[in-house]
């Protein structure tokens, strides 16, 4: 059975606005095979899973060292 919800989608103007990315920023990523994975279950609709965009951004965590934050 499927337990997704229809809240568990996002439209690209819900993920600029929930996560700070420009609509823009997210077409020219998803032209070139970037960003957080889609889904396009028709040729002019395109969503995004929450949690996805969440992993996505999570994966791109940059660690900063000890010393370069003393340094400030």
């Amino acid at each position: 059975a499927l337990h997704m919800t229809a809240s568990s989608y996002l439209t690209p103007g819900q993920v600029s606005a929930t996560f700070g990315l420009t609509k823009r920023q997210l077409r020219d990523w998803r032209a070139k095979g970037h960003g957080p994975p889609y889904y396009k279950p028709n040729a002019k609709t395109i969503l995004y899973k929450q949690r996805d965009v969440a992993a996505w951004i999570d994966s791109s965590l940059v660690r900063t060292s000890q010393k370069a934050v003393t340094n400030l």
